[in-house]
Protein backbone atom coordinates (compact mmCIF):
# COMPACT_ATOMS: atom_id res chain seq x y z
CA UNK A 1 0.00 0.00 0.00
CA UNK A 2 1.18 3.53 -0.88
CA UNK A 3 2.00 5.85 1.78
CA UNK A 4 -1.12 8.60 0.98
CA UNK A 5 -3.09 5.41 0.84
CA UNK A 6 -1.90 4.50 4.72
CA UNK A 7 -2.40 8.05 6.05
CA UNK A 8 -5.77 8.17 3.82
CA UNK A 9 -6.60 4.92 5.86
CA UNK A 10 -5.25 6.47 9.25
CA UNK A 11 -7.98 9.76 8.25
CA UNK A 12 -11.06 7.58 8.15
CA UNK A 13 -10.30 5.79 11.23
CA UNK A 14 -10.12 8.58 12.65
CA UNK A 15 -13.09 10.40 11.15
CA UNK A 16 -14.98 6.60 11.66
CA UNK A 17 -14.46 6.62 15.52
CA UNK A 18 -17.02 7.44 17.47
CA UNK A 19 -15.40 7.95 20.63
CA UNK A 20 -13.79 10.86 19.84
CA UNK A 21 -15.60 13.67 21.30
CA UNK A 22 -15.59 16.47 23.05
CA UNK A 23 -14.15 15.77 26.19
CA UNK A 24 -11.22 14.66 24.36
CA UNK A 25 -10.58 17.40 22.62
CA UNK A 26 -10.81 18.97 25.84
CA UNK A 27 -8.39 16.93 27.61
CA UNK A 28 -5.81 17.65 24.90
CA UNK A 29 -6.60 21.93 25.29
CA UNK A 30 -6.22 21.35 28.91
CA UNK A 31 -2.57 19.01 28.01
CA UNK A 32 -1.55 21.93 26.29
CA UNK A 33 -2.61 24.96 28.46
CA UNK A 34 -0.61 22.79 31.03
CA UNK A 35 2.50 22.35 28.74
CA UNK A 36 2.67 26.01 27.78
CA UNK A 37 1.86 24.53 24.36
CA UNK A 38 0.11 27.76 23.63
CA UNK A 39 -0.70 30.40 20.56
CA UNK A 40 -1.98 33.34 22.99
CA UNK A 41 -4.71 31.65 24.07
CA UNK A 42 -5.25 28.63 21.20
CA UNK A 43 -3.79 25.26 22.02
CA UNK A 44 -0.60 24.71 19.40
CA UNK A 45 -2.01 21.85 17.79
CA UNK A 46 -5.84 21.19 17.55
CA UNK A 47 -5.72 18.07 15.11
CA UNK A 48 -5.51 14.35 16.09
CA UNK A 49 -2.91 13.54 14.66
CA UNK A 50 0.75 15.30 13.47
CA UNK A 51 1.32 16.43 9.66
CA UNK A 52 3.02 13.33 8.00
CA UNK A 53 5.32 13.98 4.76
CA UNK A 54 7.68 11.64 2.95
CA UNK A 55 11.15 11.65 3.67
CA UNK A 56 12.21 12.65 0.32
CA UNK A 57 10.30 16.08 0.80
CA UNK A 58 11.87 16.42 4.43
CA UNK A 59 15.55 16.01 2.66
CA UNK A 60 14.41 18.13 0.20
CA UNK A 61 12.88 20.86 2.72
CA UNK A 62 16.68 20.41 4.90
CA UNK A 63 18.37 21.02 2.19
CA UNK A 64 16.73 24.51 1.01
CA UNK A 65 16.85 25.73 4.83
CA UNK A 66 20.75 24.70 4.66
CA UNK A 67 21.19 26.83 1.56
CA UNK A 68 19.76 29.75 3.42
CA UNK A 69 21.32 29.47 6.47
CA UNK A 70 24.75 29.36 4.97
CA UNK A 71 24.54 32.40 2.90
CA UNK A 72 23.28 34.39 5.68
CA UNK A 73 26.30 33.00 7.41
CA UNK A 74 28.32 34.59 4.21
CA UNK A 75 26.22 37.37 4.59
CA UNK A 76 26.69 38.49 8.16
CA UNK A 77 30.60 37.70 7.51
CA UNK A 78 30.85 40.27 5.21
CA UNK A 79 28.92 42.88 6.81
CA UNK A 80 31.38 42.91 9.27
CA UNK A 81 33.92 44.14 7.09
CA UNK A 82 31.73 46.47 4.64
CA UNK A 83 30.10 49.14 6.27
CA UNK A 84 27.69 49.63 3.46
CA UNK A 85 26.46 46.25 4.31
CA UNK A 86 26.55 46.93 7.88
CA UNK A 87 24.41 50.20 7.51
CA UNK A 88 21.88 48.00 5.34
CA UNK A 89 21.52 45.83 8.02
CA UNK A 90 20.48 48.66 10.54
CA UNK A 91 22.07 47.27 13.37
CA UNK A 92 21.52 48.84 16.68
CA UNK A 93 25.21 50.18 18.59
CA UNK A 94 24.20 47.38 20.68
CA UNK A 95 23.76 44.64 18.56
CA UNK A 96 27.09 45.91 16.29
CA UNK A 97 29.06 45.50 19.33
CA UNK A 98 27.54 41.92 20.05
CA UNK A 99 27.89 40.95 16.81
CA UNK A 100 32.06 41.94 16.60
CA UNK A 101 32.32 39.67 19.95
CA UNK A 102 34.62 36.64 18.93
CA UNK A 103 32.32 33.22 20.16
CA UNK A 104 35.59 30.98 19.81
CA UNK A 105 33.77 28.49 17.41
CA UNK A 106 33.19 29.27 13.35
CA UNK A 107 29.72 29.50 13.25
CA UNK A 108 27.24 31.93 13.35
CA UNK A 109 24.35 31.08 14.32
CA UNK A 110 24.99 28.18 16.21
CA UNK A 111 20.57 26.89 16.43
CA UNK A 112 18.51 29.01 13.98
CA UNK A 113 14.98 28.46 12.64
CA UNK A 114 13.29 29.28 9.00
CA UNK A 115 9.65 29.61 9.69
CA UNK A 116 7.65 28.28 6.75
CA UNK A 117 4.33 26.40 4.98
CA UNK A 118 4.63 22.57 3.43
CA UNK A 119 2.11 20.81 1.83
CA UNK A 120 1.73 18.05 -0.86
CA UNK A 121 2.34 20.83 -3.72
CA UNK A 122 5.64 22.26 -1.93
CA UNK A 123 6.68 24.51 0.65
CA UNK A 124 8.14 28.30 1.38
CA UNK A 125 9.44 29.54 3.81
CA UNK A 126 8.55 32.93 5.29
CA UNK A 127 11.19 34.07 8.13
CA UNK A 128 14.51 33.39 9.34
CA UNK A 129 14.93 33.26 12.94
CA UNK A 130 18.50 33.90 13.59
CA UNK A 131 18.59 33.68 17.50
CA UNK A 132 18.28 30.21 19.51
CA UNK A 133 14.52 29.80 18.42
CA UNK A 134 11.99 27.99 20.33
CA UNK A 135 10.41 24.69 18.53
CA UNK A 136 12.34 22.50 19.25
CA UNK A 137 10.85 21.36 22.61
CA UNK A 138 7.02 21.66 21.01
CA UNK A 139 7.60 18.87 18.79
CA UNK A 140 8.58 16.47 21.68
CA UNK A 141 5.94 17.60 23.61
CA UNK A 142 2.83 17.17 21.09
CA UNK A 143 4.51 13.36 20.13
CA UNK A 144 3.67 12.64 23.39
CA UNK A 145 0.49 13.75 23.55
CA UNK A 146 -0.73 12.63 19.92
CA UNK A 147 1.42 9.45 20.18
CA UNK A 148 -1.22 8.34 22.67
CA UNK A 149 -4.13 8.69 20.87
CA UNK A 150 -5.40 5.20 19.74
CA UNK A 151 -5.91 5.65 15.90
CA UNK A 152 -2.02 6.97 15.64
CA UNK A 153 -0.88 4.40 17.93
CA UNK A 154 -1.89 1.60 15.90
CA UNK A 155 -0.84 3.61 12.73
CA UNK A 156 2.69 3.68 14.38
CA UNK A 157 2.60 0.26 15.74
CA UNK A 158 1.66 -1.37 11.91
CA UNK A 159 4.65 0.97 9.73
CA UNK A 160 7.56 1.92 9.74
CA UNK A 161 8.31 5.55 10.12
CA UNK A 162 11.05 8.06 10.85
CA UNK A 163 11.09 10.68 13.35
CA UNK A 164 13.47 14.13 13.00
CA UNK A 165 14.34 14.52 16.84
CA UNK A 166 16.02 18.02 16.56
CA UNK A 167 16.60 17.90 20.05
CA UNK A 168 19.54 15.50 19.27
CA UNK A 169 20.55 18.06 16.35
CA UNK A 170 20.33 20.68 19.16
CA UNK A 171 22.26 18.99 22.06
CA UNK A 172 24.98 18.12 19.12
CA UNK A 173 25.48 21.37 17.56
CA UNK A 174 25.89 22.83 20.91
CA UNK A 175 28.38 20.63 22.11
CA UNK A 176 30.40 21.15 18.93
CA UNK A 177 30.55 24.52 19.31
CA UNK A 178 31.55 24.22 23.15
CA UNK A 179 34.59 22.19 21.89
CA UNK A 180 35.55 24.30 18.95
CA UNK A 181 35.53 27.07 21.24
CA UNK A 182 38.01 24.49 23.51
CA UNK A 183 35.93 23.00 26.37
CA UNK A 184 37.11 19.54 27.22
CA UNK A 185 34.45 18.49 29.54
CA UNK A 186 33.22 15.71 28.55
CA UNK A 187 29.36 16.49 29.84
CA UNK A 188 29.25 20.46 29.83
CA UNK A 189 26.76 22.17 31.77
CA UNK A 190 24.11 23.91 29.55
CA UNK A 191 22.57 27.11 30.40
CA UNK A 192 19.62 27.90 29.05
CA UNK A 193 19.41 31.86 29.02
CA UNK A 194 16.19 34.57 28.52
CA UNK A 195 14.08 36.98 30.06
CA UNK A 196 11.66 35.82 32.94
CA UNK A 197 8.42 34.92 31.87
CA UNK A 198 8.90 35.11 28.29
CA UNK A 199 5.57 32.94 26.67
CA UNK A 200 8.10 29.97 25.36
CA UNK A 201 9.68 29.29 28.70
CA UNK A 202 7.59 25.93 29.19
CA UNK A 203 10.11 25.08 26.19
CA UNK A 204 12.92 25.70 28.24
CA UNK A 205 12.06 23.35 31.04
CA UNK A 206 11.23 20.31 27.94
CA UNK A 207 14.85 20.86 26.96
CA UNK A 208 16.10 20.86 30.34
CA UNK A 209 15.04 17.57 30.65
CA UNK A 210 16.43 16.30 27.27
CA UNK A 211 20.14 17.66 28.69
CA UNK A 212 19.38 16.22 31.87
CA UNK A 213 18.58 12.86 30.53
CA UNK A 214 21.67 12.72 28.16
CA UNK A 215 23.91 13.62 31.18
CA UNK A 216 24.35 17.16 30.94
CA UNK A 217 24.12 19.09 33.83
CA UNK A 218 21.64 22.21 32.65
CA UNK A 219 19.96 25.16 34.36
CA UNK A 220 17.12 28.02 33.27
CA UNK A 221 18.65 31.92 33.99
CA UNK A 222 16.89 34.72 33.59
CA UNK A 223 19.34 37.15 31.61
CA UNK A 224 18.66 40.32 33.65
CA UNK A 225 22.16 41.50 33.24
CA UNK A 226 21.24 42.52 29.72
CA UNK A 227 17.29 43.60 30.02
CA UNK A 228 17.91 47.66 30.72
CA UNK A 229 20.55 47.95 27.64
CA UNK A 230 18.60 45.43 25.02
CA UNK A 231 15.65 46.77 25.36
CA UNK A 232 15.77 50.40 25.93
CA UNK A 233 18.03 50.54 22.29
Amino acid sequence: MRSADRIKKLDQSIVADSSLGPSLFNELRAVQRELGLLQGNRGTCPFLRPYILPRRQYETIKRAAETLAGTFEKVATAALTDQFLLAFLGLTRAEEEAARIEPGYSRLCVSSRLDGHVNAKGFQFLEYNAETPAGVGDQMQLENILFRLPALKHFLETNSYWLPQPQRALLSSLVKAYREWGGEEEKPRIAIIDWDGVPTSSEFRTLKDYFVSQGYPALIADCWFWKNDSRSS
